[in-house]
C-alpha cells in the first residue's frame, strides 16, 4: 500500500515542480562559460563532418558552396578561439530570466555617465548577442 502512495506523490508532485520551475522569473548572473569538453567535442564532431560532392560547373546554384562549406568547418574546428569570445561577452553584465517558459538572455549594462540615457538594443534571428561588442564599437 505504501508503495502505490508514494508512486501516486510522486507523480503529483512531479508536475508541480516543473510548473514552480517554468514559473520562476527571478533574474539571474550570468556568465557564459563553454568547457573544454564541449568544445573537444564540438572540434571532433566537426573533423568528422562529410560533405557531398560538389557538382560539376556549379557554385551556389544547388544549395550552399562545398568549397566554402569546408573553409567554414576549417575556421571552426582549427581557428575560431572560444577562449577570446567567452571574455569579450563575459565583459558586459548578463543576466538570465524565464519569459512564458522560456530561458531568455540579456545584458543590463550600466552607463559611467550619470546623466546617460539608456538604450535598449534588441536583436533577433539571425542576430546575436556577439554583435554587441562591434555596435559598440569594442
Amino acid at each position: 500500500m505504501f508503495t502505490r502512495l508514494l508512486i501516486v506523490i510522486t507523480f503529483l508532485l512531479a508536475p508541480v515542480s516543473a510548473v514552480l520551475a517554468q514559473s520562476d522569473t527571478s533574474i539571474r548572473e550570468f556568465t557564459i562559460a563553454v568547457s573544454d569538453q564541449e568544445i573537444d567535442d564540438l572540434r571532433q564532431r566537426l573533423a568528422r563532418t562529410r560533405l557531398p560532392d560538389q557538382l560539376d560547373n556549379t557554385s551556389w546554384e544547388y544549395g550552399a558552396d562545398i568549397a566554402y562549406i569546408s573553409e567554414l568547418l576549417d575556421y571552426w574546428e582549427n581557428d575560431f578561439d572560444w577562449r577570446k569570445q567567452e571574455a569579450t561577452l563575459n565583459q558586459f553584465d548578463q543576466f538570465k530570466t524565464r519569459i512564458e517558459g522560456l530561458d531568455m538572455h540579456f545584458i543590463h549594462q550600466r552607463s559611467e555617465n550619470p546623466d546617460a540615457i539608456p538604450l535598449m538594443i534588441v536583436h533577433g534571428w539571425p542576430g546575436s548577442v556577439s554583435e554587441l561588442p562591434r555596435s559598440l564599437g569594442l
